[in-house]
């Protein structure tokens, strides 16, 4: 195992960008990207074990499109930019120490149309953006005492998931981190695919969920927080389809009230509507279980 620091503006695989000149960054190396050099990604199927990138350092696959992958932990304070190649950070499934990708203050992330494979984040500040691509959350990490979050964003940071698709596949329970209880997260379809996925907000710590398409594929969305309890509220403006299983508790839930070309909710699996307002724009039970205890629709 080496460390590998950038000493020039170059590309990943050209040995004179490195201070170890002799070679390049490998499955088992660390590689570090440090202010004023731009390294590109310019061959295939290229991997490190851990990568940092420092203010003002760029790394880029915009042009190539080639994809990276890094094993172990990614920390972004300068910029990363992806294209449509695939980039994967962390091991898929794991609970770690540690976040597979935190982005720090002053980060430029911009995802790109490609497919992420990304263990657990921690938006901590500056600027990440998924434009068009597919983004899977596979597990989960944190500090020890924090360490099933899936994701965390920072009310600092400006974290753009409006567009692609963001998916849950962590066996187990993810949860959802905000430093101020109840702000709002948006996604663009926000999706859980794994049957031992449970989805719900941090300890007296969570978000209130938005999202154009919400798909509950396997698993569940649980609406209230691990512990306390508090019930974060959840809308959905465009259509929700529901084959696992959604816990609406005391939140106050709507799905797809302007909705008129298709149902806004299509329940074929376990929906608890709990005691909150359920505002839909339309209903199709097609099976499973429909539940609501004392609430209001």
């Amino acid at each position: 195992m080496a460390t590998f620091t950038a000493v020039a503006t170059g590309n990943w695989t050209a040995p004179a960008t490195w201070d170890l000149a002799s070679s390049y960054p490998q499955a088992a190396d660390t590689a570090i990207v440090p202010n004023t050099f731009t390294v590109t990604l310019d061959t295939a199927a290229q991997a490190c074990i851990t990568l940092t990138i420092n203010a003002g350092g760029v790394l880029t696959d915009a042009t190539n499109n080639l994809g990276l992958t890094v094993s172990g932990l990614t920390t972004v304070s300068g910029t990363l930019t992806c294209g449509s190649g695939t980039m994967s950070f962390g091991t898929a499934g794991a609970a770690q120490d540690g976040y597979a990708l935190t982005c720090n203050t002053g980060c430029t992330f911009t995802g790109g149309s490609g497919t992420h494979n990304i263990t657990c984040i921690n938006i901590a500040g500056g600027t990440v953006t998924f434009t068009s691509g597919t983004l899977t959350i596979s597990g989960t990490g944190g500090n020890p005492t924090n360490a099933a979050i899936g994701l965390a964003i920072a009310p600092a940071a400006t974290a753009d998931l409006n567009n692609g698709t963001v998916t849950f596949t962590y066996a187990g329970t993810q949860l959802l981190y905000t430093s101020t209880p109840g702000t709002d997260w948006t996604f663009g379809i926000l999706i859980t695919n794994n049957a031992s996925c449970v989805l719900r907000g941090f300890n007296a710590q969570g978000p209130d969920l938005l999202a154009t398409t919400l798909t509950i594929t396997l698993g569940t969305l649980n609406t209230a927080e691990i512990t306390s309890g508090t019930s974060r509220d959840l809308t959905i403006s465009g259509l929700t389809t529901l084959n696992g299983t959604l816990t609406c508790n005391a939140s106050t839930c709507s799905f797809g009230s302007g909705v008129t070309s298709d149902y806004a909710l299509s329940v074929s699996g376990t929906f608890t509507g709990g005691s909150g307002a359920h505002t839909m724009g339309s209903l199709a039970w097609t099976g499973g279980t429909f539940t609501f205890t004392s609430g209001i629709t």
